[in-house]
């Protein structure tokens, strides 16, 4: 499924003017309600602006830096093993995957920039098929730690995306090799006895920050040998397959709430470390933010839906964005999988539908 943007304009040329005019915001800044809003190409491509600067980079960027800290809480732990250490790698894992939840709605450009070892997949490998791998990552965690060779981040690169990532690190942090125990002073005696444990888990953390730094390099310096960074090219509305922008957004936050709701990912992620929940929260509070904008957002997409005489679909959407957010509090996987799922309908239609995007073949129809 592609969704496609209608052109706004009776004109097929967009000039300048007919892209900043409609959407002067005064100096103060920030959504008012007497601000004027209508759906065009200048005001979606002000919104687009806006989402991606406000909302995509943010969690790039976040992401990024969250791996790196997790990789220096890592090397502190291998470097004096004590309970202390452990809890902070223990509570880094929990925020850099809670981080991930926040980045997961936009899973395209340099997060799926490789057909075959697209990164995204070295990151979270429950994302493809819903397979829970923590077995098959107990199994490559005794081999290499009972193996021979250098257990760096190179060796941990090199490996298939079910023997690495978060879950690779969740699994070496929090128990033992054999699944036997989650008690800290278990995992602490054998990272005590079993050093190379300590060198999986640092290799594992740098491996996981490398592929963020993919990602993060490709939002902000080059994506796909192109000359310009991934967000030049969206904010510009040109994406290399043709697909429209806010198209490609939409579409893919459709597809992580479809994700979400099928995969029944709060009931099978992030087990051991008990952060499922932090996950789909830091996930619908990016939908909200996508949909909503922030403090510094001149237009929202809520507000264009509601400019084009759609005030119920947006209405619509922000009750189960609340009825999420309740679930999520009460820990309610039953009804969080059913909102996901209406959700996952809001995206599919009320929301395209209100901003005039149609399904089908990308193109602009030019009337």
């Amino acid at each position: 499924m592609i969704l496609m943007k209608k052109n706004y304009l009776k004109s097929s040329a967009v000039t300048l003017s007919s892209i900043l005019i409609p959407m002067l915001i005064s100096a103060c800044g920030g959504e008012r309600q007497n601000d004027a809003v209508a759906v065009s190409e200048g005001s979606l491509t002000l919104a687009l602006g806006e989402i991606t600067t406000q909302t995509i980079v943010p969690a790039v960027d976040d992401f990024y830096a969250q791996t790196q800290t997790l990789t220096s809480r890592a090397e502190s732990l291998c470097s004096d093993i004590n309970s202390a250490n452990l809890l902070a790698l223990q509570n880094q894992w929990r925020t850099t995957h809670s981080s991930w939840g926040s980045l997961s709605p936009f899973r395209f450009g340099p997060l799926t920039d490789n057909l075959i070892t697209p990164a995204y997949l070295f990151i979270d490998s429950y994302r493809l098929r819903g397979d829970e791998y923590t077995a098959t990552v107990r199994e490559a965690l005794t081999t290499a730690i009972t193996g021979s060779s250098t257990l760096n981040t190179d060796y941990f690169t090199a490996l298939a995306f079910n023997r690495t990532g978060l879950l690779a690190i969740e699994v070496a942090a929090f128990s033992t090799l054999d699944g036997s125990s989650q008690t800290p002073a278990d995992v602490i005696a054998e990272l005590s006895s079993t050093p190379r444990k300590c060198d999986a888990i640092v290799g594992l953390s740098g491996a996981l920050q490398q592929r963020a730094q993919h990602v993060y390099d490709g939002w902000h310096t080059e994506y796909l040998e192109s000359g310009i960074s991934f967000t030049e090219m969206l904010t510009s509305n040109a994406l290399e397959d043709g697909t429209d922008a806010m198209t490609a957004i939409i579409t893919s936050a459709q597809e992580y709430l479809d994700y979400m709701s099928n995969r029944d990912t709060v009931s099978n992620v992030a087990q051991l470390a008990d952060n499922s929940w932090a996950y789909a929260q830091a996930g619908i509070d990016t939908i909200n933010l996508l949909l909503a904008g922030n403090d510094n957002t001149s237009v929202s997409l809520y507000s264009l839906m509601r400019a084009s005489g759609n005030s119920l679909n947006a209405d619509a959407v922000e009750v189960n964005i609340a009825a999420a957010e309740e679930a999520i509090a009460d820990q309610d996987a039953t009804s969080f999988n059913a909102i996901a799922a209406l959700l996952d309908g809001n995206f599919k239609r009320e929301i395209p539908d209100s901003l005039d995007v149609s399904l089908g073949i990308n193109f602009s129809d030019g009337d």
